[in-house]
């Protein structure tokens, strides 16, 4: 569905790194890495290039990561210790981080540092533009939910293009849903599983069939979880990719 448009990820961000004193010199003292093994897994806030951003790792180390400007990004992390390396995908929609231009890039992470529930940093290189980013963590990743929490009546007012969403899921993972795009509305379907019962992380599993001017199917794949909005669990995040686009998607009931 090469018009959707998109909430996404990711950009660059200047790491500002603590500057502390030694001597007479005060220079600038890079942090030491955290002793042992490490986990990235969670849900984190942060910036990158100063725009508000929302990421999800799991165990396995894949991840999605969705920015306020246009940008989404995919991908999985390597840990070794306190440290981390990376590689993955850009997305970016027509029309979101330069005006009428979508594209695909790779992206390569390194120097990563990671403290289990607490941070995580990261350089990044791209074809697209370089950068850097900070995040932290939320401790709503090990909260007590189930696919019974997640069950129930979603909107999303508006996507990128300016058309409401909305999804109704049952107890066992399955949804529908409609995109009010026009002239001819879009309607999808689809499975929500959990990897993890002790974490709150979701693996989502979306297709929509053509119809009107969209012919040609979409087959999303992505993740999700939910975090506090109006009441406690009332906003679902769900970060989608199919072959070459994206749909990153805020819900609230």
């Amino acid at each position: 569905m090469s018009n959707i448009r998109v909430f996404a990820l990711t950009g660059s961000l200047l790491l500002a790194l603590g500057c502390g004193g030694s001597g007479g010199g005060g220079g600038s003292v890079t942090p030491p890495l955290p002793v042992g093994p490490q986990n990235p897994a969670g849900i984190y806030a942060g910036t990158i290039q100063s725009v508000a951003a929302t990421v999800i790792v799991l165990d396995s180390g894949e991840f999605s990561w969705a920015t306020n400007n246009g940008l989404l990004a995919t991908g999985n992390l390597v840990v070794s210790g306190g440290s981390f390396t990376g590689t993955g995908t850009l997305w970016a929609p027509n029309g979101t981080y330069f005006t009428g231009v979508g594209f695909t890039a790779p992206v390569t992470i390194t120097n990563g540092t990671v403290v289990t529930a607490s941070t995580m940093s990261a350089s990044y290189t791209s074809p697209v533009g370089n950068g850097s980013f900070h995040f932290t963590y939320n401790p709503v990743f090990t909260r007590q939910v189930t696919l019974t929490t997640l069950a129930g009546n979603y909107n999303y007012m508006q996507d990128g293009y300016g058309y409401p969403v909305s999804i109704s899921i049952l107890s066992d993972g399955t949804f529908t849903g409609r995109w009010y795009v026009t002239p001819d509305s879009r309607a999808f379907s689809g499975t929500i599983t959990q990897p993890n019962p002790s974490q709150n992380a979701f693996r989502v599993q979306l297709n929509m069939p053509g119809v009107g001017p969209y012919p040609i199917p979409s087959n999303y794949s992505g993740l999700g979880f939910l975090t506090d909005g109006t009441s406690m669990n009332s906003d679902l995040t769900i970060l989608l990719t199919d072959s070459g686009n994206q749909w990153a998607l805020r819900f609230k009931r």
